[in-house]
């Protein structure tokens, strides 16, 4: 695949996680815990924790620009154990948030290439992502009881 391709491909896996991570999350889930029975989704719910909480802490770092030469990976590991932790404890409102900031991370770090340059576009993603994704987890019972 070509670098463009490759481009589209992100574009549109931050778009998906932006708008519909906790849809997406339960579908990855889901499949886990069908394959892994009983301990699958427990282990799917760290796993996808910590990945999209060290993707989320790293893009919000390089969205600052802030930045690790040599030892990136530490935010990763920092922003995965504190994404598996707030998975585990806070699901629903942790996946909501994390998913957002992830996909966010996702699409400034395909549009623009160089850390720091997108940080006011990440940010109004990540705050659009949070509000459209809570708006349907939080108050999309409510409106359904109505009808």
């Amino acid at each position: 695949m070509d670098a463009s391709t490759i481009n589209i491909i992100m574009i549109v896996l931050g778009v998906l996680m932006l708008f519909a991570g906790a849809k997406l999350f339960a579908l990855v889930v889901g499949g886990l815990g069908f394959v892994l029975a009983g301990r699958g989704k427990k282990a799917g719910v760290w796993l996808g924790g910590f990945g999209g909480g060290g993707l989320a802490l790293t893009g919000l770092l390089a969205s600052l620009g802030v930045s690790f030469p040599g030892a990136r990976w530490i935010p990763f590991v920092i922003g995965g154990i504190v994404g598996a932790i707030l998975f585990a404890k806070v699901f629903t409102v942790a996946l909501v948030f994390i998913s957002s900031l992830a996909g966010a991370t996702v699409l400034t770090n395909t549009l623009f290439a160089e850390e720091g340059t997108g940080s006011l576009l990440f940010f109004a993603l990540a705050a659009v992502g949070i509000l459209v994704q809570g708006r349907k987890v939080f108050f999309g019972k409510k409106e359904r009881e109505k009808d």
